[in-house]
């Protein structure tokens, strides 16, 4: 935690934030290692900022860090009626739109001239300003595409970390009130390769009765491999076999649950024929009305003739 002070004007005293991990300044709204993102993250939009516009070109910095082969959308910025869109496009290449650019290090430069913005010279795209003094600026990092409720691993998502992204000098992360999703967003650092955190790794074992565990790649969820009986997915229940799954003749017999498999040993004092390993239908029976035997009670018990020689 960090304390910052600020002195409310007009009274004697002062206010004192607390921030939380990952944050700083007087109001807790700057970050302090910017903002990682591990590749499955919801879009995080910094809402309306309004950027001074300068008489000449507009300058937009962009300063970030990731893994050289690294895709996906960095930062979507709208400004006026421009909306430039950043891709990582593996190694130091990225692209607005189908214009391809090469850039080293770890800023990119943009510059609105009114009519087009550029990147090292380059044209990336249309970008109308018009003639005034300032404008809203809108930046969405991480990804905006698909939907901001759907959190899967697409090349659309970016992996890595954006520090800061400038209008004209004005750091928009950090000057705007924000109205973003925080879910695999780490703040306290500027990580390359951010690792979503594993969903099999936590207090709880998703996976009930000895299911295993293994993460499911494309939203990174717990998937269950489930041991009979315990087969009720998502987290590996009982089901309950004399409900729904038993072939015991209804008319002759009745279906009789076990517990365990040392239930299913004492259970063979009534059922003959019961097996109960590992590899067996241990975990229920058919218990038979008198005068029926077999694994479904279906079959009706002979009775011997005994012939008597006179």
């Amino acid at each position: 935690k960090q304390w910052y002070q600020r002195r409310v004007r007009g009274s004697s005293g002062a206010i004192t934030c607390t921030c939380t991990d990952g944050y700083e300044g007087f109001d807790c709204r700057s970050f302090t290692g910017g903002m990682s993102f591990n590749g499955y993250t919801s879009a995080v939009a910094f809402g309306a900022t309004t950027v001074p516009i300068l008489a000449g070109d507009q300058t937009v910095s962009i300063d970030f860090s990731k893994s050289a082969t690294e895709i996906g959308e960095m930062v979507k910025l709208e400004i006026g009626d421009c909306t430039v869109t950043l891709n990582a496009a593996g190694g130091d290449k990225y692209k607005v739109g189908d214009n391809e650019v090469t850039v080293t290090g770890n800023t990119i430069t943009m510059m609105l001239d009114g009519t087009n913005a550029k990147i090292g010279g380059t044209t990336v795209a249309d970008c109308a300003i018009g003639d005034v003094l300032s404008l809203e600026a809108k930046v969405t990092l991480g990804g905006s595409d698909p939907a901001s409720d759907d959190v899967t691993l697409q090349d659309s998502r970016f992996q890595g970390c954006i520090s800061k992204v400038t209008v004209n000098s004005m750091d928009v992360m950090r000057h705007t009130a924000s109205d973003y999703t925080i879910a695999y967003v780490d703040t306290t650092q500027c990580i390359d390769d951010l690792a979503a955190p594993d969903p099999c790794a936590t207090d709880v074992d998703p996976c009930l009765n000895e299911g295993v565990c293994s993460v499911v790649a494309a939203d990174n969820s717990a998937s269950c491999a489930c041991k009979v009986p315990f087969i009720i997915e998502p987290t590996c229940t009982r089901k309950e076999y004399c409900v729904e799954g038993h072939n015991c003749d209804a008319e002759n017999g009745v279906c009789q649950e076990l517990n365990t498999q040392e239930d299913c040993e004492a259970a063979k004092a009534e059922k003959d024929g019961l097996k109960c390993g590992d590899d067996d239908v241990w975990y229920f029976y058919c218990k038979c009305n008198d005068g029926y035997i077999g694994d479904d009670c279906s079959t009706k018990k002979r009775m011997d003739l005994i012939v008597f020689e006179i």
